[in-house]
């Protein structure tokens, strides 16, 4: 499932403020496919609404970001967030 968002982070490597909201737009992307692809039930299937909540806020915060200063710690939120995914979800 991670597959459709992790790879929009990897190759991310923003300089400007564009760069950013691309980024942004295109974990976005990769975050409404892995949502409807989604096949967990149960308390995995909460437990993964619990991890994408504040993820999704933070991608929002990305896009949203007024300047690079600000974009670039949200960025690295991110990918630490998504390290945590194959801890808790991919066994």
């Amino acid at each position: 499932m991670l597959k459709h968002f992790k790879p929009q982070l990897l190759p991310a490597n923003p300089e400007s403020l564009e760069d950013y909201r691309k980024t942004s737009a295109d974990i976005n992307e990769g975050l409404n496919k892995m949502i409807k692809q989604c096949t967990m039930k149960g308390a995995d299937h909460e437990a993964l609404h619990l991890w994408l909540e504040p993820l999704m806020k933070k991608v929002k915060e990305l896009g949203e970001s007024s300047t690079v200063e600000k974009a670039a710690p949200i960025l690295h939120e991110l990918e630490t967030q998504a390290n945590l995914f194959p801890q808790y979800f991919e066994k």
